[in-house]
C-alpha cells in the first residue's frame, strides 16, 4: 500500500513562487462552459453558494472551507457555520489533500489548498464556476512537481454531495503518488444547531463511524441525546462512498492524518466510537507521462437501513 521507502530523501524547500495577478474570464473545461477566476489566492477570501434542483445547500469559501446539507441547517451533513468561521475550518472540516510524489527516489510532500504551500512551491490557483451555479471546481497547478489537482463540487439529487477530483501529470515524467484523499468532519444525522451549539462534547461522545464490507462508510449517533426517560434510537445515518480508488484503505477519522504527513504507515479503521467522523482514502498510484487518474467521494444523510442497503451495491 505505502510504496515510499524509508530512505527517500525530501527534495530542498523551494521559495521562488510566481507572482499570478487574479482574473477572470469565461474559458471551456473538459467540454463544458465556466467562468474561470485565475489566481483566486491572491483575492481576498470571499463567499460562494451552489444552487441545487433538490433540497441541498452549500455554502463554500474561496479558499475551500465549506457547510452544506439538506432542507435546513439541522440537517447537515458538515457543521452548520457563519461566514466569518468558514474560512477558518479548512484545517479540520471538508476536503483534505495530501500528496506524497516520488521521482527517482526523490519524495516531496503537496497539500494542494493548504495555507503554506505558496511558499514551498510554484502554485497557480484557479476556481471554475459554471454559468447556472450548479458546479465548483477547484484547481492547484504545482509547477516544480509537475502536477495539477481539481476537485469539483456538485449536488446529486439521488446520491447527495459529490466531489469529483482529478491528478493530472505535466511534465512528461511518470511518477509514484502515494495520496490521502476525502472528507472530515462529517455529521451524523441528527446533530441539530442546537446541539452543535450547546452540546458539543457530549455530541462527539456519541458519535459513531462504522465501515460495511461493501466500503459504504456509515456515521450514525448511538443513540438520540435526551435527558428523558424513554427509548430513543437513532435510526437514520449519514454515509459517504468513493469510486476510482480501489483497494485504498479508508480511515474514518481524522487521527492518522499527522502520521500520513510525516510518511507513516497509516492502517484502515472499521468502527470506531467517540470521534469526529471523516471518510478519507489512503492509495498508491502511478501516474505514466502525461497521464490523469480521476476519483469521486459521494456523501448523503438521513439515510435510513433500507436506504443504506441499496446504496451498498453502488460502492
Amino acid at each position: 500500500m505505502n510504496k515510499l521507502l524509508p530512505d527517500a530523501v525530501a527534495a530542498p524547500v523551494r521559495f521562488s513562487a510566481p507572482s499570478h495577478p487574479a482574473g477572470g474570464e469565461f474559458v471551456e473545461l473538459e467540454g463544458e462552459r465556466f467562468y474561470r477566476i485565475s489566481g483566486v489566492d491572491h483575492m481576498a477570501p470571499f463567499l460562494i453558494s451552489l444552487v441545487s434542483p433538490a433540497d441541498h445547500w452549500l455554502f463554500v469559501t474561496s479558499n475551500g472551507g465549506l457547510t452544506a446539507g439538506r432542507r435546513s441547517p439541522d440537517t447537515a451533513l458538515f457543521p452548520y457555520e457563519t461566514d466569518d468561521r468558514l474560512y477558518e475550518c479548512l484545517p479540520h472540516t471538508g476536503p483534505l489533500s495530501v500528496f506524497h510524489v516520488r521521482r527517482n527516489a526523490i519524495v516531496q510532500r503537496w497539500e494542494p489548498f493548504g495555507e503554506r504551500e505558496a511558499e514551498r512551491y510554484r502554485i497557480e490557483r484557479n476556481l471554475y464556476k459554471d454559468p447556472l451555479s450548479t458546479k465548483l471546481i477547484f484547481e492547484e497547478i504545482n509547477h516544480d512537481l509537475g502536477l495539477a489537482f481539481r476537485a469539483a463540487w456538485q449536488a446529486s439529487p439521488r446520491f447527495g454531495f459529490v466531489r469529483s477530483c482529478r491528478l493530472q501529470e505535466l511534465h512528461g515524467e511518470p511518477c509514484t503518488v502515494t495520496l490521502l484523499d476525502g472528507l472530515q468532519n462529517l455529521l451524523p444525522y441528527g446533530a441539530s444547531t442546537q446541539v452543535q451549539r450547546n452540546l458539543s462534547n457530549l455530541l462527539d461522545a456519541y458519535k459513531r463511524a462504522e465501515l460495511d464490507p461493501s466500503g459504504l462508510a456509515i456515521f450514525a449517533l448511538s443513540s438520540m441525546l435526551t435527558d428523558l426517560a424513554e427509548a430513543s434510537e437513532a435510526l437514520r445515518a449519514t454515509v459517504a462512498w468513493s469510486l476510482g480508488l480501489s483497494g485504498a484503505r479508508m480511515l474514518l477519522s481524522s487521527a492518522q492524518v499527522a502520521a500520513f504527513r510525516r510518511n507513516e504507515p497509516v492502517q484502515a479503521e472499521h468502527d470506531l466510537r467517540g470521534r469526529r467522523g471523516a471518510f478519507l482514502l489512503a492509495a498508491d498510484l502511478d501516474l505514466a507521462a502525461g497521464a490523469g487518474h480521476n476519483w469521486r467521494i459521494v456523501a448523503d444523510l438521513n439515510k435510513d437501513a433500507c436506504a443504506v442497503a441499496e446504496l451498498a451495491p453502488c460502492t
